[in-house]
C-alpha cells in the first residue's frame, strides 16, 4: 500500500461547523483538494479554505508520507 492508498484510509478530524459547533472526520484524500465540505450533522458549509486549516493537512499529509515510507518497507 502506497501513501496515496493511505490517504483513503487514514480519517482526519475536520473543523467544527460555524452552524452547530460540532467537529466531523473525514479521509485525507476526501479533503485534499476540496476548499468546502458539508457538515454531516446539520448540512451546513465548512470552510476548508483557512491558512491555519491548509497547514494543518499539509502536516499531516506529510506525517502520512513518512507513516508510507516506513509501510513499504515491512516485507
Amino acid at each position: 500500500m502506497g501513501t496515496s492508498d493511505l490517504r483513503w484510509v487514514v480519517k482526519f478530524p475536520t473543523p467544527s461547523c460555524p452552524k452547530c459547533g460540532k467537529e466531523g472526520v473525514e479521509t485525507i484524500a476526501g479533503l485534499i483538494n476540496r476548499n468546502e465540505i458539508t457538515c454531516g450533522f446539520c448540512g451546513s458549509a465548512i470552510n476548508l479554505t483557512s491558512e491555519d486549516w491548509r497547514a494543518y493537512l499539509k502536516e499531516a499529509m506529510d506525517a502520512l508520507g513518512k507513516i508510507g515510507a516506513s509501510y513499504r518497507k515491512i516485507p
